[in-house]
């Protein structure tokens, strides 16, 4: 089987081409996908349950949900908890990634480099100097693998290498297939043909503009009997949370180094305003995506005890009948519990009831981001997607 990582934040024409490509082998596409807060540290435009329906309807046969201490994470768990799960399935053999460069061996050769940690020293050097990891990771590739560097400039190369090198780090051998990434590029506000980034879809959600054209027909009418959440909505329930937090609370947060504990600590107590907060926090050598992964993990309470972890459950939140089997298949050969439902949730080891109920107060708060807010305890009552 096809295992894809995903957030479809939300699903486009992209994203309908990858799955169409994918299944040109044969196989049934198996989707592991944020849930309602994504790995910017940001929040999804629309509930999972109805992103998963618009995979769904496009191309996907399984949607498993990546709980939030991964999906909000740094590349490096984003991968390894994503490709834990596939793994974990039992049944999938084959990874498929979009790419901006579809050459096996440059990603085979970048994962090699990067999972037998050869230049740690050298990276060292370049953090002690002020510059970001990405920054200083891209100096060492230009200096010491000139034939590498301008491939892992890439964001979706660099994730799809990232996917390689988790596959290594959790003895998982996988077969993968790079479709080249169509259209506009990662984040760009230009648009190619039907071909649309996702962010650059969002923002015309958020102002009203009519985006048919770069979505499949199911999607669009989804999006227009679906609200919007709206992080406003919810960001004095965070900033009150961040106020209760203590310096420890803080420094076992995850990606917390070299004192950025004490300037968060500092900040929560200055800054009205969540943006403002960002802005107090940033420094050269960490990115605002970073510190908005920060920041939100401290208002779920998702500390380092996450990091390179296996995520302890698959949450298959929904699939098509016609691949019912697939979830049987599932059921059998997945090396940790399945879980489809509240009651599920049970079986359950300490640390798989932890990181469930973490991702019930995330599902909790994100239902207050609507107008009017909708009723907590989602995790439990939200019915599985059939389509």
């Amino acid at each position: 089987m096809n295992g894809i990582v995903c957030e479809f934040n939300p699903f486009h024409n992209g994203h309908e081409y990858l799955l169409s490509k994918a299944k040109e082998n044969g196989k049934k596409n198996i989707c592991v996908m944020s849930g309602n807060f994504v790995q910017r540290g940001e929040i999804a435009i629309m509930e999972k349950h109805r992103r998963a329906e618009m995979a769904l309807k496009n191309g996907a046969d399984v949607v498993i949900s990546l709980p939030i201490g991964w999906s909000m994470s740094g590349a490096e768990n984003f991968a390894y908890g994503s490709i834990s799960l596939l793994k974990g399935t039992g049944i999938v053999d084959n990874l498929v990634f979009g790419s901006e460069n579809n050459n096996k061996q440059l990603i085979e050769e970048s994962a090699q480099v990067i999972f037998e940690n050869k230049f740690s020293k050298e990276i060292g050097i370049y953090l002690s100097q002020g510059y970001t990891y990405a920054d200083a990771r891209q100096r060492v590739f230009n200096e010491q693998y000139p034939q590498l560097k301008d491939f892992i400039r890439q964001p979706n190369n660099i994730l799809g290498v990232q996917y390689l090198v988790a596959a290594k780090s959790l003895g998982f051998n996988i077969d993968f297939t790079p479709i080249s990434r169509m259209g506009a590029n990662h984040d760009s506000a230009e648009t190619t043909d039907k071909y649309s980034s996702a962010s650059n879809i969002r923002n015309m959600i958020q102002e009203n503009k009519e985006v048919g054209f770069f979505v499949p027909h199911s999607v669009k009418e989804i999006i227009k009997d679906t609200d919007c959440a709206d992080f406003s909505l919810i960001e004095k329930a965070i900033m009150f949370k961040l106020r209760s937090l203590s310096i420890e609370d803080i420094m076992n947060l995850p990606d917390i180094s070299e004192g950025i504990e004490n300037r968060i600590f500092e900040s929560i107590k200055t800054s009205a305003s969540f943006d403002e907060l960002l802005t107090n926090i940033k420094t050269k050598r960490y990115t605002m995506a970073r510190i908005r992964r920060i920041i939100m993990s401290a208002a779920f309470s998702v500390d380092n005890s996450y990091l390179k972890k296996e995520p302890p459950y698959i949450h298959i939140i929904g699939y098509r009948k016609e691949s019912e089997s697939l979830v049987s298949e599932i059921a059998r050969n997945s090396d940790r519990p399945v879980i489809m439902s509240g009651k599920d949730t049970e079986k359950l080891s300490s640390f798989g009831k932890k990181v469930f109920g973490t991702e019930c107060i995330a599902t909790d708060l994100y239902s207050l981001a609507f107008t009017p807010p909708r009723p907590c305890s989602k995790e439990y009552t939200q019915p599985i997607i059939k389509i």
